[in-house]
């Protein structure tokens, strides 16, 4: 099964190559905070999201040699309808506020800079990274 996985950016990165468009390739996941920082409700949340941080470095490993690389975005607490019930608790999303370097809680704009960044030319040389992008929450 991994060796199925591996090819197929060999596969993607022939096909471009062929095109003349070079073998370069971006894959960016999508993890969490969660990957790092254990909530005591949301375990298998967690585990999942921590199981994306591996995949994009397995998965970097894998491909980088074929011009692609994979890395991941781990966002803070942000507004989402996954989010949204924490929010309707009083007082939550203020708590989880308070405990971020920034005082605020994220917004999905704020991963847009990081998305575009992993994904252009600028980040040629990023492989196997994971960044968080939650207002430093995860220093703590």
């Amino acid at each position: 099964m991994i060796r199925a996985c591996g090819e197929v950016p060999c596969q993607a990165s022939r096909a471009r190559k062929d095109r003349g468009d070079g073998p370069e390739g971006r894959i960016v996941h999508l993890a969490s905070q969660q990957s790092i920082r254990a909530f005591g409700n949301s375990g298998a949340y967690g585990v999942s999201k921590a199981a994306i941080c591996a995949l994009a470095r397995s998965q970097a490993e894998a491909w980088a040699s074929h011009g692609v690389s994979v890395n991941a975005i781990a966002p803070g607490f942000i507004r989402t309808p996954l989010s949204e019930p924490a929010f309707q608790v009083p007082g939550r999303a203020e708590e989880l506020a308070a405990r971020t370097l920034a005082g605020r809680n994220g917004e999905a704009e704020d991963c847009a800079g990081a998305a575009v960044f992993l994904a252009s030319e600028a980040a040629r040389y990023v492989h196997g990274q994971t960044l968080f992008v939650d207002g430093g929450f995860s220093v703590h």
